[in-house]
């Protein structure tokens, strides 16, 4: 397929490098209400993909359309044919997208168990800089909010990141997560991370990468990763403070 994510890139995908998914945090409270958070490995999602993922994971579970929230990871190494009304949709892929959404969220709901949230912000330093200030002075470390849930057999995490995560350039074209597969190559064996991208605005790799290779690619999300991993933790109560 086309891939999204830089005008200057006319040639399809030619391979894979990282596999995309679509991630679904399952969240339950104590009254037995439950809340999805799904994060798709792909450029972004428009309102028509956002209201076709939550009709169909409403249709295969319980949860109400409204506590159904969709995101990206913001990866530019990802197919184009997802945005409505856009040259290269395609509702065939969409519609396999819709349903990868719909097994993600009935595995995360079976999957549910007694967690303990801790909650962190911390940075990640020598990942982002201020693409449009010029090198001198552009380094910006990259804000990371990420809420960690501690069950008996493994750790979940939930980060939202600020940042458009390219390493990897307009000359790529293998299917690849980026900066955020890298980071969550490194985390524990028995960690995942569910990877959300904020609104990034000017905050982007331009003076903080050295290459658009897939050992750059290693290195800077190695800086995420660590980030992530050895962040300061703290309850609600102590986080309030």
């Amino acid at each position: 397929m086309p891939m999204a994510g830089f005008d200057r890139r006319k040639d399809p995908s030619d391979g894979i490098l990282d596999e995309l998914f679509v991630s679904v945090l399952a969240l339950e409270d104590g009254e037995g209400k439950c809340f999805l958070a799904c994060s798709f490995d792909l450029l972004g999602v428009d309102s028509q993909l956002c209201a076709k993922v939550r009709e169909a994971v409403c249709g295969a579970c319980s949860v109400t359309e409204d506590r159904i929230w969709v995101s990206s990871t913001h990866t530019h190494s990802g197919p184009s044919g997802i945005y409505h009304g856009g040259a290269t949709y395609d509702a065939d892929y969409v519609a396999h997208v819709c349903d990868q959404a719909a097994v993600a969220a009935t595995a995360a709901l079976a999957d549910l168990a007694e967690a303990t949230p801790q909650f962190a912000k911390t940075h990640a330093v020598g990942v982002s800089s201020l693409r449009n200030m010029g090198r001198e002075g552009a380094e910006f470390p990259m804000p990371l909010y990420i809420t960690r849930f501690d069950r008996a057999t493994d750790t979940l995490a939930f980060c939202i990141f600020v940042c458009h995560p390219t390493v990897l350039d307009e000359k790529n074209t293998k299917y690849s997560k980026d900066i955020p597969g890298a980071a969550a190559a490194i985390l524990p064996e028995n960690a995942s991370c569910l990877f959300w991208n904020a609104a990034c605005a000017d905050l982007s790799t331009r003076f903080t990468r050295r290459a658009s290779d897939y050992a750059e690619l290693q290195r800077i999300g190695g800086i995420m990763g660590e980030a992530i991993r050895d962040a300061s933790y703290e309850t609600m109560a102590e986080f309030g403070k």
